[in-house]
């Protein structure tokens, strides 16, 4: 009789497990934790970017950590919008876990080309819309810095370096440069590779002539692709963030973000004496003349600690950079004639120092 009641308990007990899930013998899944929602942050209104520059037509774009991870993301911000909610680009399936660099969008603002840092291993570059659904287009791995050119036919290219060393003595290297392919202008995907356009890697990009391209960090220089030929820009002394002239006529000058000391510069404002680390945001030409210098605390005050990650706009009148104020790090509009900042976030935003942020301001180019 024991042996008849265990035999019917276990059949109800089996029943039991088959009624509740019928996908019995049990399979756990892993758990995911759910993804929090895009940051939320209060922004300069629309009225007052178009007092500052003509139009409030103006969208942000930047790269975000999350607290305490080790990876940034690109986020985008139409800044017309009433709410102005940050929207989140979508990265490569598999490399959710890379580090986001560099977001620069097309002459039009509907792509945007940046690169992606691995927790260990070399960069790679990729194109995509600017739109939160949108899938990311290989440029190339590796690559790094991509920058968008459009020629007089109207056809849009993007140049790349094939690598993210800080190279020092860069003309002595040939193992290192840099590349243009054509892309389509509405998806984003490859059309042609062009090849080889610089025998050494430049991160600066490529002004809107196709003539003038930049580097800098370890050595800094203006490339004339007409002759080859390139200009050495603040010798002896480490730069950073280089940036191409947007100008159209203006073509060979860059932008840079100082190093300490005793600038090598033509027409230095600063003449011999020593400028802090971060502290001037330089646009310099092909001659090494300083033909424009903004000092953070005469345009910031005194409690701002130094600049960071400034990128000319695709308005030639304006640049975009972060200031830091303690440990936060704000951004601002700054227009490179009035020297005059706008500070674009007004909360505490906490981006971090390398969040890269570009302003792309509607009819900046034609």
């Amino acid at each position: 009789m024991k042996r008849v009641a265990a035999l019917l308990t276990a059949i109800v007990l089996c029943q039991l497990l088959v009624s509740c899930d019928s996908a019995w013998p049990y399979k756990p899944v892993k758990f995911i934790a759910p993804e929090p929602p895009p940051p939320k942050h209060a922004f300069i209104t629309k009225a007052a970017l178009d007092s500052f520059c003509g139009t409030g037509n103006v969208t942000l774009l930047y790269t975000l950590s999350k607290l305490g991870v080790m990876t940034q993301t690109i986020y985008y911000v139409h800044l017309s919008d009433p709410d102005a909610t940050p929207v989140k680009l979508k990265k490569p399936a598999g490399r959710e876990g890379w580090k986001a660099e560099s977001p620069m969008p097309s002459p039009d603002g509907k792509l945007v080309a940046y690169y992606l840092f691995p927790p260990i291993g070399h960069s790679a570059a990729y194109i995509q819309r600017l739109d939160s659904t949108s899938d990311p287009i290989p440029i190339a791995e590796p690559g790094s810095d991509p920058h968008f050119y459009k020629d007089q036919q109207g056809k849009l290219f993007v140049t790349y370096a094939d690598t993210t060393e800080l190279l020092n003595n860069l003309l002595s290297i040939t193992s290192r440069a840099t590349y243009m392919k054509q892309v389509d202008s509405s998806s984003g995907q490859v059309i042609d590779s062009i090849g080889k356009i610089a025998s050494h890697p430049l991160y600066g990009g490529i002004s809107r002539d196709g003539r003038y391209m930049c580097t800098g960090y370890a050595d800094t220089y203006i490339y004339d692709r007409t002759d080859s030929s390139y200009h050495p820009i603040d010798a002896g002394l480490q730069t950073c963030n280089p940036s191409i002239s947007t100008d159209s006529i203006l073509t060979d000058r860059m932008m840079f973000l100082n190093f300490a000391g005793v600038q090598t510069l033509n027409n230095n404002p600063y003449g011999n004496a020593s400028v802090g680390l971060h502290k001037a945001v330089f646009i310099v030409d092909k001659s090494n003349s300083v033909v424009s210098a903004f000092d953070l605390n005469t345009m910031l005050g005194a409690s701002k600690g130094e600049w960071q990650c400034p990128e000319w706009s695709n308005n030639p009148d304006y640049f975009a950079a972060l200031a830091s104020d303690a440990d936060n790090y704000d951004i601002y509009l700054v227009n490179i004639k009035t020297k005059k900042a706008l500070r674009i976030n007004t909360d505490n935003f906490r981006v971090n120092a390398s969040s890269t942020p570009y302003i792309f301001i509607a009819g900046g180019v034609s």
